[in-house]
């Protein structure tokens, strides 16, 4: 009972505290009137013992102690007088703030622009590096792939995955292999991407269908495509949400495919919006067939003994494997780590730069506070003459800075939600799948952190020094406004040096991203992309034989070649920095040295002309190198010089699986993966010996632009398949553009917040140089009335702004030295310190400096000492 009469009394005095700090004086008046009435009362009592009216009022107030202080007596017991003062406090605050429009906009602003930073960049590093995947015990889940240390390769050959699902304890298996086919849907066919999935690749990952099942063991067995699974969202957008949609037909590829079931709308893997049965057969020869596998930790495993386990079964495997397989270890890691992990510390290091950027507003802020602060110390000491305490003074001017930080958080949320959806289509694929990252409560939490953090960085100190300064000398002085004490002005100095240094450290990260990105930029890609385009096609393989592929691409290729302003035309399955190689195989050089890596691209005539590679030596591929003639291969100059030591190999012979190709060519390198790991040893097969699949890829090189020739080619391709998907064009330009995205999309942003930092940092060195002039006019005017030469007032303040830009360089050259090395993974042909970086930085924010000291410098030395006089 007593614990509810203390929670009763609290929530009364809670409630009274309300009301005050509403305004209400309703309560007020109706205990003064009850006073009042208690003191006639008393006076009433006293005339009628004898006492005259005026000594029965004063002894009255005598024994009651005076109205006012009964009140306030009252008023602290039946509210709670804390949050009344600081009620009255932020009351205050709002009103001397309204009252300087120019200064709360101002600080807004900047506040808008560093908290909304925080939060756009929180944003997204939460969505793609803190946030789990949506999966039940996503932790659990283990991507698997075969490797050397430090490599990952994203799969597993036949031999080991077999050998794993059948001898492994610590791991549920399974496989995937993404895919696209074509929908025959009621507003035509479209190509849709997909994946294979065999019988546990859902159970891996905890999923179960919202309507049917998943597949059956004799769907695994069939051949074609017996049945499919839809995502929620293409079963919504193209079946319209069905109840019924299980046990219907949809056309896939040509096939008449059974639905079976649909996939929630959170369970995504890599893009795929259908699924189809994964039809895998173990080993029975030497041919060598690459699965994704994906597996799920048993229960009492750790990821250490799956690896150990999976190590002890790949060794047994490996007795009986080539030399290019030696060294290849599994490679675990969490599926987060595996979609995730390179893209952590790029993400990390641009959320630190906006923290920066924020501390650097915050010194800003806490420089232009403490301006301020300085201008109103006649205020503030006439506060603390007349019984305001220190703290109470400290917390009048902490409420300001609360409401400036909450007014710059709800600007900033603006800002944040623009530089999100900003930053989403300016963000390459390889940073994630980033549409529909939004802002939710998670930002809104963070964003009221920053907002408490931020009031507390920049508005403490400067509250603190401006409660502490010499009240007498504040009082004593006839100035309207005070240059502040000799503490204020050795921490506003500090301020900018630290502002300065930190700046400078921005400005060297983004330097050595900037260098890095030029660098990159001028790789050459070993092909010329400006001219030619590409585009892919799909053939359903219901419809087409093994035969008939090779017809439609010939007939496909002579068509295209007939255009007018096309100059060449050419059938790949493995474009230059496009899609990828569809084939690796490992050998041995001359030597008996182990190649691991050898690249097999599938190319038909006039590929090299085509891409606009160069040709070293030999010829490149004709029609006769079709199936049943002499297998003949090029290759490229890294692959001729790591198998036989010198690029003159025309004639000699490269082992391929099972049987030799007669080296026809030498051509030059080329890159297929990425434009920062160099040239991988590539050998270019006639696309008529390796066979003609289903899917591929025709490059064109064109004199007109490639958008006047796609609906040409679109009506060229429904003409000979009315029934097959639209292709999708490309331009090579815009493949280079997409290999440098990631660089570009780094740099671009911490481009950004580097020269927002040095702007802000430079803003605050002239905004303390400006005011300092302004306090120091009278000083100035003396000295000039006394026969100061006005050059030497320029370079006496000029010198203590080049002074403090000096100092703020050399600290940030320190910190920088540090800091640098956590970017070594980003930077690229060139070292983390870069002396033409750090020098260039240097003077950059030097000379900006200079010129931002110089401009109060020549206002102090055009001081009329007579108006500065007079105005005093």
């Amino acid at each position: 009972m007593s614990a509810l009469r203390g929670v009763r009394a609290f929530v009364i005095r809670l409630v009274g505290a309300g009301r005050a700090a509403l305004g209400s004086r309703r309560a007020d008046d109706d205990l003064r009137a009850e006073l009042e009435a208690h003191l006639e009362m008393d006076i009433a009592e006293h005339v009628r013992r004898g006492m005259s009216p005026d000594e029965a009022r004063r002894a009255a107030l005598i024994a009651a102690g005076g109205v006012t202080l009964a009140v306030e007596a009252v008023r602290e017991r039946r509210g709670l007088p804390q949050i009344e003062q600081w009620a009255t406090d932020l009351r205050y605050a709002m009103r001397t703030l309204r009252n300087k429009p120019a200064y709360t906009i101002a600080m807004i602003l900047t506040l808008a622009l560093g908290i909304g930073a925080n939060s756009a960049m929180f944003t997204i590093v939460n969505a793609v590096v803190f946030r789990p995947l949506p999966y039940p015990d996503a932790d659990r889940i283990v991507a698997i792939s075969l490797g050397r240390p430090g490599e990952d390769r994203h799969v597993v050959d036949d031999r080991n995955y077999f050998a794993w699902l059948e001898s492994a304890k610590s791991v549920d298996l399974a496989a995937t292999s993404y895919t696209t086919a074509v929908f025959a849907l009621p507003d035509g066919a479209v190509d849709v991407p997909g994946a294979r999935a065999t019988r546990d690749y859902f159970a891996v990952f905890g999923a179960t269908p919202i309507l049917g099942r998943t597949f059956n063991d004799d769907e695994l067995r069939q051949p074609g495509i017996p049945a499919i699974i839809l995502g929620e969202r293409l079963w919504r957008a193209s079946f319209n949400a069905d109840p019924a949609i299980v046990g219907k037909s949809a056309s896939v590829d040509g096939h008449a495919a059974t639905i079976v079931g649909v996939m929630p709308a959170w369970f995504q893997d890599r893009g795929a919006e259908w699924w189809r049965p994964y039809r895998i057969e173990p080993p029975t020869g030497r041919a060598t067939f690459f699965y994704t596998p994906i597996a799920r930790l048993r229960s009492g495993y750790t990821m250490d003994a799956a690896r150990a386990e999976l190590t002890t079964i790949t060794e047994r495997v490996r007795e009986d494997r080539i030399g290019a397989e030696q060294g290849l270890r599994p490679i675990l890691m969490t599926l987060h780590e595996r979609r995730y992990g390179n893209r952590r510390k790029p993400l990390l290091v641009l959320f630190a730069a906006v923290g920066v950027l924020l501390a650097i507003a915050c010194a800003n802020l806490a420089n232009l506070t403490l301006a301020r602060a300085a201008g109103r110390q006649r205020e503030l000491s006439l506060r603390l003459v007349l019984g305001a305490g220190r703290w109470r003074v400290v917390r009048g001017l902490l409420c300001e800075s609360v409401l400036l930080s909450l007014g710059g958080a709800l600007a900033g949320l603006l800002v944040a939600r623009g530089a999100v959806a900003y930053a989403i289509r300016l963000s390459p694929a390889s940073v994630g799948n980033m549409q529909g990252i939004h802002i939710d409560s998670a930002v809104l939490l963070f964003t009221l952190l920053m907002a408490v953090a931020t009031s507390v960085a920049f508005g403490l100190v400067p509250a603190i020094v401006a409660s502490r300064g010499d009240v007498h000398a504040a009082l004593a002085t006839s100035a309207p406004r005070s240059a502040g004490s000799a503490a204020q002005l050795v921490v506003r100095r500090l301020l900018v040096v630290a502002q300065l240094a930190t700046a400078l450290v921005l400005l060297t990260g983004a330097g050595l991203v900037a260098r890095t990105f030029w660098r990159v930029a001028a790789i050459d890609p070993g092909f010329r992309p400006s001219g030619a385009f590409l585009f892919g096609i799909r053939l359903p393989s219901s419809r087409y034989t093994e035969a008939r592929p090779d017809v439609f691409y010939r007939t496909l290729i002579e068509r295209v070649r007939g255009l007018p302003g096309v100059r060449s035309a050419a059938l790949t399955d493995g474009p230059p920095l496009a899609y990828g190689v569809r084939m690796r195989y490992g050998t041995h050089d001359v030597n008996g040295d182990t190649i691991p890596r050898i690249d097999v691209v599938a190319a038909g005539r006039d590929y090299f002309e085509t891409i606009g590679a160069t040709l070293l030596h030999g010829r490149t591929f004709t029609d006769a190198d079709r199936a049943g003639a002499l297998p003949v291969a090029v290759v490229d100059a890294a692959l001729a010089r790591r198998m036989f030591g010198t690029t003159d190999v025309l004639g000699r012979t490269l082992p391929y699986l099972d049987h030799p190709l007669r080296i026809v060519g030498v051509a030059r390198d080329v890159l297929h993966d990425d434009l920062e790991q160099g040239a991988a040893p590539t050998a270019y097969l006639p696309i008529g010996q390796s066979g003609v699949e289903t899917f591929e890829t025709v490059i064109v090189r064109a004199t007109t632009p490639a958008e006047s020739l796609e609906p040409t080619i679109i009506a060229i391709v429904r003409s000979m398949d009315p029934a097959l998907a639209p292709p999708k064009f490309d331009t090579m330009e815009h493949v280079v553009d997409q290999a440098l995205a990631p660089r570009q999309f780094t740099f671009f942003l911490l481009g950004a917040f580097a020269g927002l930092a040095a702007l802000l940092a430079v803003i605050g060195l002239y905004g303390m140089l400006a005011d300092l002039v302004l306090q120091r006019t009278r000083e100035i005017g003396i000295r000039v009335a006394l026969g100061a030469d006005p050059r030497r007032v320029t370079r006496l303040v000029l010198g203590q702004g080049v002074t403090l830009a000096v100092m703020g360089t050399a600290i940030g050259f320190g910190v920088a030295m540090f800091g640098v090395r956590v970017m070594r993974t980003m930077v690229f042909g060139t070292s983390v310190y870069d002396p033409f970086t750090f020098a260039a930085v240097a003077g950059l924010l030097i000379g900006v400096s200079v010129i931002a000291a110089w401009i109060p410098a020549r206002r102090a030395s055009r001081v009329d000492p007579v108006r500065a006089l007079r105005a005093e």
